[in-house]
């Protein structure tokens, strides 16, 4: 081959492979990193409390949860807060955790409480007479709650123990002051969320109870101040991947160059 010839036959090979680079889309292989961040579709509170009908009345318009778990039977609370992730552009995630807002408490007890997350597991069944994982937070009391407030410390088998965070009880936290999960039961939550999307349930729910007789209070969404409502913040990875049939053409196109390479050289 002269030397004019093969100089015609390189550009000519760099121009079709320009081409086929040009036709690449520029986000093939790109991935963003998201962080979203969900407000609180549902929250409230249940008792198991026999003084009055705080037992039997909805407290899905109240500005504050309660939990409590004393050794008083009747005074115990399981506070509720239901989140809705079917806007969720993908079906597993990289990172999460969830936020609440104390914004008081009575009746102190000891020096400092634990407050434990609690998540209504996919492998929840309503029975008769209890709500499902769409519960509404205006028709929701302890006789149908999914898990009702009692004395006792059993754990049900339908609820899956994320983690806990504490909160001191002498001296009281500044009304403001969040909450958040640390440590391994950010694994736990992640993991968690994974499955309850695979299994097809977008509706995560968490059940806050504490450990000692202390009341706390966190803010619902009803809450004045927007900066306390709860809040699941979800990380995940979103990225532009071409279509199997782009992909069939792009092979398509580095078919032709190479016929073309083979031609122009014998």
């Amino acid at each position: 081959m002269n030397t004019k010839k093969h100089s015609m036959l390189s550009m000519s090979t760099a121009s079709l492979l320009g081409l086929l680079a040009c036709a690449l889309p520029s986000s093939a292989s790109a991935a963003d990193t998201v962080t979203k961040n969900f407000t609180s579709v549902a929250d409230t509170y249940v008792s198991v409390s026999t003084t009055g009908s705080e037992s039997t009345t909805p407290h899905g318009e109240d500005t504050t949860i309660r939990t409590r778990y004393g050794a008083n039977a009747s005074s115990q609370r399981l506070g509720y807060v239901r989140f809705d992730l079917a806007s969720l552009p993908v079906t597993q995630i990289e990172s999460a955790n969830v936020t609440f807002t104390y914004t008081n408490l009575t009746n102190a007890d000891g020096s400092s409480a634990d407050i434990t997350v609690f998540a209504l597991a996919s492998s929840y069944v309503p029975t008769p007479g209890k709500l499902g994982f769409d519960w509404d937070e205006d028709e929701m009391v302890n006789g149908n709650a999914p898990w009702a407030a009692s004395g006792s410390s059993t754990i049900p088998s339908f609820v899956t123990t994320i983690g806990s965070f504490s909160v001191s009880v002498s001296p009281k936290p500044t009304a403001g002051a969040s909450y958040s999960l640390t440590g391994s039961a950010l694994t736990t939550l992640r993991n968690f969320i994974n499955e309850s999307i695979a299994a097809g349930n977008t509706d995560i729910t968490f059940i806050l109870r504490s450990s000692g007789g202390t009341m706390f209070y966190f803010a619902t969404k009803e809450h004045a101040t927007a900066s306390y409502w709860p809040t699941l913040s979800v990380t995940y990875t979103t990225g532009s991947i071409p279509e199997p049939g782009m992909w069939a053409a792009f092979a398509g196109i580095a078919m032709l160059i190479a016929g073309f390479i083979l031609k122009r050289r014998r």
